[in-house]
């Protein structure tokens, strides 16, 4: 059992798309909007979910609203490659969420593994990372930093957990552009359950590992 008040107060949060992005798209993700937010601290018995797409749910504001004041109660936050893509995503598509962490921690389990494995000194990662954070292994190239650490292949060899059925990356945006509401929450949160499951594993174990890339230590000082 973990005791829960060693534990920080940190939020680990997810987003998918609303609208589907291509070519150029990708270097501009938000205009695709926010269909749903999700998040579960890592002391909470249950998660949030918050639906941020205002041209199909009009009271997308009220959700807003309650995320921004959601996220001000935590000291941090904790995602997988949300460093590099959904804190982007949310400074320009929801601006208020975003500036209710923006100044705190935030542990991207994604971008920790990469660096730690390809030899970054862990008390530079903790100091905070940035987009561009790849950069910080500069005789490498950003694909072959990242390759074999999907949340996929680090779930099962970690936690022998894999990710949620259902429509998954950019066929996340076309469910929900049909309708299917429920399937892309569903799928977000279990994004969010996975990852929240590493983040206790690796506080737990000191450790995470890629059924790709093997195993890479994680110092407590990346988790905080």
């Amino acid at each position: 059992m973990v005791d829960l008040t060693d534990v920080p107060n940190l939020l680990v949060f997810d987003l998918e798309l609303a609208r589907p992005i291509s070519g150029r798209g990708f270097n501009a993700p938000w205009k695709a909007g926010v269909s749903t937010l999700c998040a579960w601290g890592l002391r909470d018995p249950a998660p949030y979910v918050w639906i941020l797409d205002g041209s199909r749910f009009p009271r997308m504001f009220l959700a807003e609203d309650h995320a921004t004041n959601i996220f001000e109660r935590y000291d941090g936050v904790v995602s997988w490659n949300g460093v590099g893509f959904d804190d982007l995503v949310l400074a320009k598509a929801h601006s208020k969420i975003r500036k209710a962490y923006a100044r705190k921690t935030h542990v991207d389990l994604h971008a920790s593994c990469c660096l730690l494995q390809a030899g970054v000194e862990p008390d530079r990662i903790a100091e905070g990372l940035k987009p561009g954070w790849a950069k910080m292994v500069p005789t490498m190239r950003e694909g072959l930093l990242n390759a074999g650490w999907s949340l996929d292949a680090v779930g099962t060899a970690s936690v022998g957990m894999s990710k949620t059925e259902g429509p998954k990356g950019a066929e996340a945006a076309h469910a929900w552009q049909r309708g299917q509401y429920s399937e892309v929450i569903s799928y977000c949160l279990g994004d969010v359950g996975l990852t929240r499951a590493l983040w206790f594993k690796a506080w737990m174990d000191g450790y995470l590992e890629s059924s790709e890339r093997g195993r890479v230590q994680i110092p407590r000082e990346c988790l905080l």
